[in-house]
């Protein structure tokens, strides 16, 4: 997947601002998730199962499970742009984030510590900053970075600021839809969880707009291997 530098695209949205609707963005998401459902369903029902398993090893389970998550949201957000540029997906497709790993983790384990401190700093300033920092595996994926590494998360902070609570009641929407996938005896889950994983990809794509002439089967693994 090749990388386009968005500095200019991201302090164009933190001048004038950006739009989407709720509602778009989750019709658009199931409607990804839906032409590979079966693959979804599969990804979701082991990400849970080993998520639950390493979450009960003492000390360090939180923590492998921190090291994770980000490369498997990176795994959705390429299947996300494969599906959504009517390319071939494949299962292992899910897991082509750790191929990125030395790109990805860095920058989202300090947006983590950023917003750990803010909790710590009477809640709000955690939650401010944890929707700020809500696209930053896309930014990473799909953004060519040059400054350091809280250049960059500055800049994705002030363009996602411009119109932070429409992000902010989006996620208490998506928040609400996997809350009744839970109480439907959890099986609900298997679905709006992709959706709400998916949706990743569909916002950074309604807000920043998507790199084009893009070869992710050749591009994506030169840029892994950098």
């Amino acid at each position: 997947m090749v990388q386009r530098d968005y500095t200019q695209k991201m302090i164009d949205v933190a001048q004038v601002g950006y739009n989407f609707s709720i509602g778009a963005v989750i019709e658009e998401s199931w409607g990804l998730v839906k032409k590979n459902l079966g693959l979804h369903i599969g990804f979701t029902l082991i990400f849970m199962i080993t998520a639950g398993i390493i979450s009960q090893i003492e000390y360090v389970g939180p923590f492998i499970n921190l090291l994770i998550n980000p490369l498997l949201t990176a795994g959705i957000v390429i299947v996300g742009y494969r599906t959504d540029h009517n390319q071939e997906v494949e299962f292992s497709h899910f897991f082509e984030g750790f191929q990125k790993f030395s790109a990805l983790w860095p920058t989202f384990i300090i947006s983590y510590i950023f917003t750990i401190i803010g909790l710590f700093l009477l809640v709000i300033p955690g939650i401010y900053l944890a929707v700020c920092y809500a696209l930053v595996i896309p930014m990473l994926l799909f953004h060519q970075t040059h400054g350091s590494i809280t250049d960059n998360l500055e800049l994705l902070r002030k363009a996602i600021s411009k119109n932070w609570f429409l992000l902010f009641s989006f996620f208490l929407v998506v928040i609400l839809i996997n809350i009744l996938g839970l109480l439907v005896c959890g099986v609900g889950l298997l679905f709006s969880y992709p959706v709400t994983l998916m949706s990743t990809y569909v916002l950074f794509k309604h807000i920043f707009g998507l790199p084009v002439e893009m070869n992710i089967d050749k591009e994506f693994h030169e840029i892994a291997n950098d």
